[in-house]
């Protein structure tokens, strides 16, 4: 018989860091808990409202939705806890949702879907440009929590002075994430023609399967980022062409270090270019002790005055360019294990919006009552993630596949689903399941 219970208690809002071992080639960066029916539709296109309103009036923790196509963004400034999710369409590209567009019950995806709108992404963004001469959204220092996702960000000659798609500070801890966002044709007077941030007092920035293409500025052509005390800057699975730096350094990104940590990976640099140094990439040792390493990760057609591909000024900064080299491994330990393990092998969307998750169980079978599996989102710290913690978590006994969440379940910060081993009682034995990557889309 297979069984499934939801456990339910969503008390604590804000969750610590957690790492299930041995699970994936990238430490999990957990944001704070964001319940996923709370996503508001608030705001896009076709008379939904503009989107600097949607974004200076969205309550904390909600989401904005901008409705494909393109819309001006005013020069946005986002000034609290938020997400920003495009992709979003009316079926066949036309219609008028103004009579939706702040109707407070279109809760979650389900409510989208149901009021007639469909998801797109990642195939499909929705873009931003601005009409002025500002960025086209800044981040302020007082967010702790943001992630935009699947948006195409074009200033369309704007120019500022930094960040022509995106400018800001991140302080005092601060999680942003950027995920399928295409940054295109933007510019900047002084640095970073697509993405300009400070990340500052140990705040974590995430820039993942993302797309910067023909942005320049007089230096930072594509991003520049700027990293100080101990904080971390990962960028992954992203691509960089046709930026250029047309008065310095960084064709593609630079990066002036004053202590900190930045990870490049599986990522490519094609026909980017500098006028001083680092055609693609060029990192400045400004203070502290920081490292950068760039792992598994393609450079080709990029020109600079020296250093075609990646260029290094002054001290204190450790480069690892590690090429194509690397491979790291999914699960880090003996295959079949000698003890109980639960491993996630494969997560996909079903016709449904189920996300049909295959597992393999070693040395036992996953059967309620007995000992079985729990299932859970990355937001929630592995060691809350059976009784007595607050989960929550779906308990599991039966054979695989899995398919008790569906997209409307996963909050907004979560980027994986995890499993552990868990006992009779619903407690559960850290460190013998894995997390993986949910799908975008079908």
């Amino acid at each position: 018989m297979v069984t499934m219970v939801r456990q339910t208690n969503l008390g604590k809002r804000k969750l610590r860091i957690g790492v299930i071992s041995g699970v994936t080639a990238v430490a999990l960066l957990l944001f704070l808990w964001v319940q996923a029916n709370a996503l508001q539709f608030v705001g896009g296109a076709y008379g939904c409202g503009a989107i600097g309103d949607a974004i200076a009036n969205v309550q904390e923790g909600r989401t904005v939705i901008p409705m494909v196509p393109e819309r001006d963004s005013s020069g946005a400034i986002i000034d609290r806890n938020m997400v920003i999710q495009g992709g979003w369409d009316i079926p066949g590209g036309s219609g008028d949702c103004n009579s939706q567009g702040n109707n407070p019950s279109i809760l979650g995806k389900s409510g989208l879907r149901t009021a007639g709108f469909v998801f797109t992404a990642p195939m499909t963004r929705s873009a931003l440009t601005v009409s002025g001469s500002d960025p086209i959204l800044s981040i302020s220092s007082n967010v702790t929590q943001l992630a935009i996702e699947h948006m195409q960000l074009d200033n369309a000659g704007a120019n500022p002075t930094v960040g022509g798609g995106i400018s800001g500070t991140m302080q005092n801890s601060a999680h942003v994430r950027l995920t399928n966002v295409l940054f295109t044709g933007s510019n900047a007077q002084d640095s970073g023609g697509g993405l300009y941030l400070e990340v500052r007092n140990g705040s974590n920035l995430i820039i993942e399967d993302s797309e910067f293409v023909n942005n320049d500025a007089d230096q930072g052509g594509g991003i520049e980022i700027r990293v100080y005390d101990n904080s971390q800057v990962t960028i992954m699975n992203s691509s960089f062409e046709n930026n250029d730096a047309t008065n310095g350094d960084g064709g593609a990104i630079r990066l002036v270090m004053h202590g900190g940590t930045v990870n490049i990976m599986n990522s490519s640099f094609t026909n980017n270019s500098s006028t001083g140094s680092g055609g693609a990439i060029h990192i400045e040792g400004a203070s502290g002790t920081s490292e950068v390493c760039i792992t598994n990760s393609t450079f080709d057609g990029n020109s600079g005055n020296t250093n075609n591909d990646v260029g290094q000024s002054g001290s204190g900064v450790s480069v690892c360019n590690l090429g194509t080299s690397i491979f790291l491994p999914t699960v880090l330990r003996d295959s079949p294990p000698s003890d109980d393990q639960a491993r996630i092998t494969n997560i996909t969307l079903n016709d449904n919006y189920e996300y049909e998750v295959e597992f393999e169980t070693y040395n036992y079978t996953a059967v309620m009552p007995g000992q079985h599996v729990h299932f859970f989102f990355n937001t929630v710290d592995p060691s809350q993630a059976g009784v007595p913690g607050s989960g929550p978590w779906i308990a599991y006994g039966g054979s695989s596949p899995f398919s008790g969440y569906d997209d409307t379940d996963k909050p907004p910060f979560a980027t994986h689903m995890c499993i552990l081993v868990a006992n009779p009682d619903h407690s559960v034995q850290q460190n013998t399941g894995n997390c993986w990557r949910l799908p975008v889309n079908k």
